[in-house]
């Protein structure tokens, strides 16, 4: 399940705030996938922290496992942009804190080819205040 945070609720945008402020400062660990794709894509530690630094949230996704699971992740986009006019995006899990994956953007991307079936109108306070407890 997928939201777009441009169709978060206000309520949904200030825990979303809460959540980000209570892992500031914690250890992020980058997960193997990640690091493969940082060699893949030219993706640096310095490119992830300047993310971390100054960023917007593109969407929040909740993945389900075969096993009843769930992981929740927001998809982020650094504001700071390499030399051919890139962000840096990464998956970051929200309950692990661990970056799932990592990938360059083109800066005047407006993706416009996004497939809006993908998206669904979830309850995002749900999920946000259980990760808050």
């Amino acid at each position: 399940m997928k939201k777009l945070y441009s169709d978060f609720t206000h309520e949904e945008k200030v825990l979303m705030g809460l959540i980000l402020k209570n892992i500031k400062g914690k250890e992020i660990i980058i997960g193997r996938h990640a690091k493969a794709r940082m060699d893949d894509k030219g993706v640096t530690v310095k490119d992830i922290q300047e993310t971390f630094a100054d960023f917007s949230i593109i969407e929040l996704h909740q993945r389900e496992y075969s096993n009843g699971n769930t992981d929740c992740r927001i998809l982020i986009r650094g504001k700071a942009e390499d030399y051919r006019g890139r962000n840096t995006c990464l998956s970051l899990s929200l309950e692990t804190l661990r970056i799932i994956t990592v990938y360059k953007n083109c800066g005047t991307d407006n993706h416009s080819t996004l497939d809006g079936d993908n998206y669904r109108n979830i309850s995002v306070k749900e999920i946000l205040e259980k990760l808050i407890k």
